[in-house]
């Protein structure tokens, strides 16, 4: 199956492997290894490391409503791409979030769950508004208040958070535990010059990469 065709931004060099864990063994080195992080102020000396920076891009989509096949209606937040939805073989979906134009102008972001149905894929996509602060000023995500089953609607403006296991060509990149995060704002819902009769979404998202790693500041991150 062809990969789908990048939109404005590159891909990340590399893949961002799920954080794992390494354990001693026994009882004698559960006791000396708690012992070891008391005695350093607490730091976890096995806790996973961010290997990627987080990435600032910017992308143009279209409606799902109306728009011809070709036109990219989703992004793909893992390889940074505007994609057009599609369900690859072995369930997997090719993309994070889906765009919408509602009758007033607003946008719809649609989760993978009101595109297929639930049983189709294991990918799962949240989103929600933040309202007490700035797209530049987050520099963390919350780990709670996602909404997975339903559209979320913003004006061009308003600040939304991500939480995804983030869509490839061949599997989900993060596990449902560790998911990987983004942020989002809308900067305008225009008449498109390239796809005449639709709408153009523009919109920049900074995005990280990194399993389990909440942060959406510049840089690589530390937690």
């Amino acid at each position: 199956m062809p990969r789908p065709t990048a939109g404005p931004s590159r891909r990340p060099t590399g893949t961002p492997s799920r954080a794992r864990a390494r354990w001693l063994v026994g009882p004698a080195a559960v006791a000396l290894f708690g012992a070891g992080v008391v005695g350093c102020g607490g730091t976890d000396p096995f806790a996973p490391v961010a290997s990627f920076t987080t990435s600032l891009d910017s992308f143009v989509v279209y409606p799902v409503t109306g728009s011809p096949a070709a036109a990219p209606t989703a992004v793909s937040l893992y390889t940074r791409s505007a994609v057009r939805p599609a369900l690859l073989s072995g369930l997997v979906l090719n993309f994070d979030l889906a765009f919408d134009v509602d009758a007033t102008g607003r946008v719809r972001l649609l989760p993978p769950k009101q595109l297929v149905a639930s049983t189709a894929t294991s990918l799962v996509t949240g989103a929600q508004v933040i309202t007490n602060t700035t797209f530049d000023a987050l520099l963390r995500a919350p780990n709670t208040g996602y909404q997975y089953d339903s559209a979320t609607v913003v004006t061009p403006g308003q600040l939304v958070v991500i939480q995804t296991q983030g869509a490839s060509t061949a599997s989900v990149a993060c596990s449902s535990t560790s998911p990987m995060y983004a942020k989002l704002v809308v900067d305008s819902v225009v008449p498109s010059t390239q796809i005449p009769g639709t709408k153009a979404i523009y919109f920049r998202a900074r995005i990280d990469p990194n399993c389990g790693f909440r942060s959406l500041d510049t840089g690589v991150p530390t937690n």
